[in-house]
């Protein structure tokens, strides 16, 4: 049987005592512990605002992309956007954007060159990109559903 690790990180809030006293009540009444109803409310609340996600779709992508290969980086495809990263010599990057209609006809072609992938500007233009990305596409909803999968950890209602 194949086990996955968990990683945990310990945060510290703080909430209203009434809400407090009620999260104390509930994890009583239903016999999970607090912090077992707080990951819960946080997922919900993840999910609940999963639109905003899609944002970092293009920047997510390429920090992978430069973890992970060397010199070839995969382009980054949805909701009607399409960005390809390339090195160009000296530590330089060129990003190319294109934009596309429902119909896929291009609207914008755009084309940025930064002196380095190891900046704030550049990484602050890739999540601008993001809100070039349809939310409402089908490959969007499919990345959100796979990038807000909490089931392993935590069951949540659908």
């Amino acid at each position: 049987m194949y086990v996955k690790k968990r990683y945990i990180v310990q945060k510290s809030f703080r909430i209203d005592e009434e809400v407090e006293r009620d999260l104390a009540t509930l994890a009583e009444m239903t016999g999970k512990s607090q912090n077992d109803l707080v990951n819960v409310a946080i997922i919900e609340m993840l999910q609940d605002n999963r639109g905003n996600f899609v944002q970092l779709a293009v920047y997510e992508h390429f920090m992978w992309e430069f973890e992970t290969t060397e010199g070839m980086l995969k382009p980054f495809e949805m909701g009607g956007l399409k960005v390809e990263v390339s090195l160009i010599g000296d530590g330089r990057v060129s990003v190319r954007s294109v934009t596309t209609d429902y119909e896929g006809n291009v609207e914008d072609d755009f084309t940025k060159e930064f002196k380095s992938s190891i900046s704030e500007e550049f990484e602050k233009y890739l999540k601008e990109l993001g809100g070039y990305i349809d939310p409402a596409s089908e490959d969007s909803k499919k990345y959100l559903d796979n990038r807000l999968d909490y089931s392993e950890y935590v069951k949540i209602r659908k």
